[in-house]
């Protein structure tokens, strides 16, 4: 998967996605590129951390994908994003004087 962010972190990617392990890659692998994705980099995270949906990346243009539509509808299901939204309540609730939960 080729990965493009764009706006403020721009930043360019590869993921090569295997039996649920994940490679990044900061220099093109040459692999054949079964999905690419281009996407605002701040709506990404807004997504990555359960803020947004995937689908209202797509329908308001922040991000577009490139790829057979199967892949292109299952790439929001290859991401655990209740993890990064548990640690973002954990970071809100510490900043907040709270105690935080083991």
């Amino acid at each position: 998967m080729h990965l493009t962010l764009t706006g403020a972190g721009a930043a360019e990617g590869w993921l090569d996605i295997q039996r649920g392990a994940v490679t990044v890659c900061t220099d093109d692998p040459g692999y054949d590129v079964d999905l690419a994705i281009q996407a605002d980099t701040g709506q990404m995270q807004r997504w990555l951390v359960g803020r947004v949906p995937f689908r209202d990346l797509i329908a308001d243009g922040h991000a577009r994908m490139l790829g057979p539509s199967r892949l292109a509808r299952a790439f929001p299901t290859w991401f655990d994003t209740t993890y990064f939204a548990k640690g973002l309540r954990r970071a809100g609730q510490h900043h907040r004087g709270q105690a935080v939960p083991a």
